[in-house]
């Protein structure tokens, strides 16, 4: 990976809660504008969210914006946070390399994953599961790892 400001990796990790605040979209935007302010090589968010209800997006769409699959059970969709961020971006001229995984269903309307973005192109990507999916009714929820590779 190339690094920024004397070989030093700037990683920014964040919890997003995506899609559960009044102003999505100004989150979004405060988001894009972090990432670029602060020329984060590598950003980590968790509960990225997507509606279950969307459409999926399409491929020349996703990969027009950097997207590389992480192999996930579930489709990148229109309204995903990740994919929004990405478009910000894009439209800014910084566009990243980035990935998305689903990890679990959140309050039977979302499917809530995890997002990766690089400054640098993205060679490889995993997703692996660290805990097992719970019984039915338990409040333990399967916790996954992911994981890329820049060139």
């Amino acid at each position: 990976m190339a690094l920024s400001r004397n070989k030093t990796l700037c990683l920014l990790t964040l919890n997003t809660h995506s899609l559960m605040h009044e102003d999505n979209e100004g989150c979004l935007q405060t988001l894009a504008d972090l990432m670029i302010r602060e020329q984060a090589d590598v950003v980590a968010l968790q509960e990225v969210n997507q509606k279950t209800s969307e459409t999926p997006a399409e491929a020349h769409r996703l990969s027009s914006l950097g997207f590389v699959s992480c192999g996930s059970a579930r489709p990148v969709r229109e309204g995903n946070y990740a994919l929004r961020l990405s478009q910000i971006l894009s439209d800014r001229g910084r566009p990243y390399a980035w990935t998305w995984g689903f990890a679990h269903e959140g309050y039977a309307t979302f499917d809530e994953g995890l997002a990766l973005f690089s400054s640098s192109p993205i060679l490889e990507t995993r997703l692996k599961d660290i805990s097992r999916e719970s019984r039915p009714g338990a409040r333990i929820i399967r916790r996954r790892l992911a994981g890329i590779r820049t060139a």
